[in-house]
């Protein structure tokens, strides 16, 4: 049976016009529906899907794909991604049916044991995926800025990203996590996450800032030195 895919667009959003462009093309071996949500009729229908999922605010476009609810996503990722995937055969685009697309694959509700902090991978690009208004993202893309590195950032509210991410894990033979605290952070072919944060900073990100000469490298192990004591002072302060 075809996958039964609706499509809720806003006329007037480029990201609407967009994606519709990108996944009309691939389309002719799935249920495709388009709802115009200057309609009120679609603005309720749509209103009552994400109501019965909890969710309250999402930009357009949304699809709903056999139950499975796509929203806020990266189009590039999620074509490349989900719609793959469901244009191959796949089902609803790798993720469970009936409910909104998860940030984390289901598994026991607790961990067994701590994992790791760090994991090989096979790449040596630099990723960080990360969430919105996260105070530990925020602080990791503001101190790889200071170091002077560019990072490809990804943010897991799009379900797309998230799905990425968690592919990166199990690649790097990440196993047994029902949630991961954010953010993950891929830097010089090693896999970061579940990390203490100023350790993190402290010990993976500062010693890449650009240092040119003896007195600067002086002044470098002091500012370590001086997060090192500063953190030490929060734990028994």
């Amino acid at each position: 049976m075809a996958p039964k895919v609706e499509f809720f667009n806003k006329p007037g959003c480029p990201r609407s016009a967009e994606l519709k462009k990108r996944i009309i093309m691939d389309s002719d071996n799935v249920d495709l529906s388009f709802y115009n949500l200057d309609d009120e009729a679609n603005k309720q229908k749509l209103s009552n899907i994400m109501a019965k999922r909890g969710v309250a605010k999402f930009s357009t476009p949304v699809v709903v794909i056999d139950g499975q609810v796509h929203a806020d996503f990266d189009i590039s990722l999620w074509v490349d991604n989900v719609w793959a995937d469901v244009i191959s055969g796949g089902g609803s685009g790798g993720m469970p049916a009936g409910g909104v697309a998860p940030l984390a694959p289901v598994a026991s509700s607790t961990v067994a044991s701590p994992a790791p902090v760090v994991a090989a991978v096979d790449t040596t690009s630099i990723k960080v995926f990360a969430k919105r208004n996260c105070g530990r993202s925020a602080e990791v893309l503001e101190a790889l800025g200071e170091a002077g590195i560019a990072a490809n950032v990804y943010y897991t509210e799009e379900s797309a990203n998230a799905a990425a991410m968690w592919k990166v894990l199990e690649s790097a033979g990440v196993k047994g996590l029902d949630t991961v605290t954010l953010p993950v952070v891929q830097l010089q072919g090693r896999l970061h996450y579940n990390f203490d944060l100023d350790d993190f900073i402290v010990d993976v990100i500062s010693p890449l800032r650009p240092v040119k000469r003896g007195i600067q490298v002086f002044f470098q192990s002091q500012n370590n030195l001086l997060e090192r004591i500063v953190k030490a002072a929060r734990e028994t302060g």
